[in-house]
């Protein structure tokens, strides 16, 4: 999310999805519309500290976010909205992915205008809601491993999502002349964490009754990872086992001895719990 006229970038990973299609063809609408109608539509749609507060310009809040301030802008945000969004949508649906993306929109401005007051400089562009996409996806798949493009490293999604705020935060708090709205990056990736967490009702869908089932067929997986891997530690144990009888335990190397104590000892817990 940029002050008008001011550009940044960023990063994110995979396919597309409907709402996000819908998405993506609504901002490049609104995009064209931007550069047919120019400073007019800034005055009035760009969200405005100043304005909001003075002459009550509250659909600001909801406006902003599908204007940017260039190609460059419009594409990168879109670009993670894609990458990061799809696997999303599919866990939640469409309509739940709608809610939570307009929601932690409207709130990344709400939390901007509240801590610029009296800004009247214009602020545009998606990105409260893309940070809070960013947020979803770390909470939803921390372990992930996501491929920056600068530097080329491989990171987990949520070392890598904490870097960004980390960056955000240092940026936001020292003041940074850049041009962008830092807190508005924060305020959409707070807001999205309290969303994540506190599963907030609407009449759309519930974003946390979904998110809790996701966590139990994830922990049904885990139990099934798990029982496989004693599985095979059982048959390895009951291997060591039939050579033991062959030979006497006493026979058996000083590792293979080892894991029999160890082996033992993971099974009998496992008995126990």
């Amino acid at each position: 999310m940029n002050n008008y006229h001011r550009v940044r970038f960023g990063f994110g990973d995979r396919g597309s999805t409907n709402t996000i299609k819908q998405l993506l063809i609504a901002n490049a609408a609104v995009f064209i519309l931007q550069y047919i109608l120019s400073d007019r539509i800034i005055y009035y749609f760009a969200l405005t500290p100043a304005l909001v507060w003075t002459r009550f310009y509250f659909w600001q809040w909801f406006t902003y976010m599908f204007l940017h301030g260039g190609v460059m802008h419009l594409g990168f945000n879109m670009y993670v909205l894609w990458m990061f969004g799809s696997d999303i949508e599919r866990m939640w649906g469409s309509r739940a992915f709608l809610q939570y993306y307009l929601i932690t929109g409207v709130g990344a401005g709400i939390f901007y205008s509240l801590v610029r007051f009296g800004s009247g400089i214009p602020t545009i562009g998606a990105s409260g809601a893309v940070y809070a996409i960013l947020v979803a996806f770390a909470v939803m798949f921390p372990n992930r491993q996501i491929m920056m493009l600068f530097p080329p490293v491989a990171l987990p999604a949520r070392t890598l999502v904490m870097i960004f705020l980390g960056i955000e935060v240092f940026l936001g708090v020292t003041g940074s002349s850049d041009g962008i709205a830092h807190f508005a990056h924060l305020g959409g990736a707070l807001v999205g964490y309290i969303y994540m967490k506190r599963g907030i009702q609407l009449p759309f869908r519930d974003i946390r009754n979904r998110l809790d089932q996701w966590k139990h067929h994830q922990e049904i997986k885990q139990k099934w990872k798990r029982q496989a891997e004693l599985n095979r530690l059982r048959r390895l144990v009951d291997e060591l086992l039939d050579k033991a009888n062959d030979v006497g335990i006493e026979n058996l190397s000083r590792e293979e001895q080892d894991f029999l104590k160890r082996a033992g000892q993971i099974l009998k817990d496992e008995e126990q719990d």
